[in-house]
């Protein structure tokens, strides 16, 4: 990660990850009473810890970036350590990462390909070019 000073504060940037890290840090400070500084998570990615006023962490998120299938995937995720993330938690992380005209995916795998490394994590997976991948399945007018 590479930081660069400027006048109104500092910009962070993570070579090959298509986000907007200091879009997202804004965005996600609203999930916290403070956040911390983001740092290098992976080959491209970063994490963020989210804390309470008394300075505790209370959860983090990490945004990723890689190569699947021959398109570039960004993998989003928050966690909570009392709790499950909520709908707005999950919301505000879509806004922070994708922005509004990218598309995210919640993905529940089969019970054979289901990975659960921490209990209170939620997720989001989008092609970092934002393409759909469903059908619209409202064209009707119903869903």
């Amino acid at each position: 990660m590479t930081l660069a000073d400027e006048k109104h504060g500092a910009c962070w940037t993570v070579p090959g990850l298509e986000v907007d890290v200091h879009r997202a840090v804004h965005v996600l400070s609203f999930l916290a009473r403070s956040i911390g500084r983001p740092e290098r998570f992976g080959e491209c990615g970063f994490t963020l810890r989210l804390y309470d006023s008394s300075g505790v962490c209370k959860g983090s998120v990490i945004v990723t970036q890689a190569d699947h299938d021959g398109a570039e995937w960004i993998h989003a995720s928050i966690t909570r350590e009392a709790t499950m993330p909520t709908y707005a938690d999950l919301a505000r992380l879509h806004e922070a990462v994708f922005g509004p005209q990218r598309y995210a995916y919640q993905v529940f795998a089969s019970a054979d390909r289901h990975v659960n490394i921490h209990a209170r994590a939620l997720h989001l997976w989008g092609r970092a070019d934002g393409k759909n991948l469903l059908p619209d399945f409202g064209q009707h007018g119903t869903i």
